[in-house]
């Protein structure tokens, strides 16, 4: 999973740039989806994007929450979803940053 400030008009075409350029199939998150191997998951563009866990299965939450330090999504949303729901099986990394998110 992963996380970018884009705003809505852009982030499909984000996604489908990247999925043509990957080995692993990018696509937009939806709410409810489960989080499959070999694929990455990018949030629609304004919206956060949390990982959750349901069982013995990750799953994909997208809302509309407030800005997390100006930003939506917020990689701060997103990396504390991941820490609640894996724990030590998370690995997290940050290649570049915006204000105070991340």
């Amino acid at each position: 999973v992963m996380t970018q400030h884009l705003p809505a008009s852009f982030s499909t075409a984000f996604a489908e740039r990247l999925d043509r350029h990957s080995a692993m199939a990018v696509r937009e998150a939806t709410d409810g989806e489960a989080v499959l191997p070999g694929h990455a998951y990018l949030p629609p563009g304004g919206k956060h994007l949390r990982i959750i866990r349901d069982g013995a299965r990750w799953r994909c939450r997208v809302d509309d929450g407030p800005a997390v330090n100006r930003h939506k999504p917020a990689v701060d949303v997103l990396f504390r979803s991941v820490a609640q729901a894996a724990g030590g099986n998370a690995i997290g990394a940050i290649l570049t940053g915006m204000g105070d998110d991340g």
